[in-house]
């Protein structure tokens, strides 16, 4: 029985992982929810109750949303972390579950020319999505 709040997905998406010590982390998502999101890791990256910032990409039809959202590892397992959002507004918590409800059951993968720069851009609020 599923205990979560809010509704999850099965998606493949690029996923960057920001903490206050390292460089950015290039990730895939697992599943995302709007509470969290599961990036799948080729090993231990991640330790629990780090906190971080996670920013991807989302599409709902023809329009694209980047989200940039301060979270915490909540678990980490031998293929990945559970990241848990932290600080979400209400317009931001919309429209991620909109875009949620936008992905089809069977999830398609990204392309990877839709992929998130790398480089820190001073528009970007965190806990909004831009």
């Amino acid at each position: 029985m599923e205990h979560r709040c809010t509704m999850r997905r099965r998606h493949s998406c690029e996923v960057l992982v920001c903490d206050a010590t390292s460089n950015p982390t290039r990730v895939r998502s697992g599943n995302i929810s709007a509470g969290g999101v599961f990036v799948e890791t080729d090993g231990p990256r991640f330790a629990p109750n780090m906190a971080v910032t996670v920013t991807f990409r989302l599409a709902c039809g023809k329009r694209v949303t980047d989200f940039q959202l301060p979270a915490m590892v909540v678990r980490v397992t031998p293929r990945g972390a559970a990241l848990m959002f932290l600080e979400i507004d209400n317009k931001t918590f919309e429209q991620l579950n909109i875009a949620l409800r936008a992905i089809p059951k069977a999830a398609a993968k990204a392309r990877p020319s839709e992929g998130l720069s790398q480089e820190a851009d001073p528009s970007v609020r965190i806990g909004r999505a831009v």
